[in-house]
């Protein structure tokens, strides 16, 4: 069998849990889902939600830091192209 791809197996959970849930609403398992299968969806939510905000936080840093980087390098190019301008035009005195 070959290999599915990420977004087609994403695809597919989906469809499969819309399918679930509309046979859960239809065959009476509405209390079950919403006792025991809504909670553990709201622990899994909040567990994402601690994951992912300090790691766009941290992005966000990173890329930051990034650019004064870069700002960094260009300072420092511009100081020695000055530096070597003055020194070759003073040579020439």
């Amino acid at each position: 069998m070959p290999k599915l791809q990420l977004h087609t197996k994403i695809l597919l959970g989906l469809v499969a849990g819309v399918i679930l849930g509309v046979l859960a609403n239809r065959l009476g398992f509405s209390g079950f889902v919403v006792g025991y299968i809504k909670p553990l969806g709201s622990i899994f939510i909040k567990l994402i939600s601690m994951v992912v905000v300090p790691l766009e936080g941290i992005a966000i840093i990173w890329g930051a830091e990034r650019i004064l980087d870069m700002c960094r390098s260009v300072v420092n190019v511009t100081g020695d192209a000055s530096c070597a301008v003055v020194v070759a035009a003073s040579e020439d005195r």
